[in-house]
């Protein structure tokens, strides 16, 4: 006999209501919409994010600019007070000349810096300036 688990239901019954399903009948997946529906949610929040991400790296290459200008600056101060005979005057000019790398400073500059000068000022000071390749300066004094 039919087993209706105490519904009283008659096997005719049993598939109009639904509680039979025919071979055509899915019954695990999702509709087309409610896809549609997640992808779209899912491309606007990817499209609000992309931006943050790309702003972030621009800040960071940014960052690292900054610390180049004043590690640089405290190289030169370093080298100055290392010895007395040394003047503000003698400074290289250029971040990348060979005497930053002989005293143990680095020669290579971060990726979107172009170029590092060391500026002397005519009251003894000076000033290191870091210029990126999108035409931005950054200057560290001490």
């Amino acid at each position: 006999m039919w087993r209706t688990r105490g519904c009283g239901c008659t096997p005719s019954s049993l598939y109009r209501g639904g509680l039979v399903h025919t071979p055509f009948q899915s019954t695990a997946g999702f509709t087309l919409i409610e896809l549609l529906i997640v992808i779209a949610i899912i491309g606007i929040l990817v499209a609000a994010l992309i931006p943050n991400i790309f702003n972030a790296r621009q800040r960071a290459l940014d960052t690292a600019a900054r610390a180049y200008a004043r590690q640089m600056n405290t190289w030169a101060t370093s080298w100055l007070s290392g010895d007395q005979t040394r003047k503000v005057s003698n400074l290289p000019s250029s971040c990348t000349d060979q005497i930053y790398a002989n005293e143990g400073g680095s020669l290579e500059l971060p990726k979107n810096v172009s170029s590092c000068l060391v500026n002397v000022k005519s009251d003894g000071t000076f000033d290191v300036q870091v210029t990126l390749y999108d035409g931005r300066m950054f200057i560290s004094s001490l």
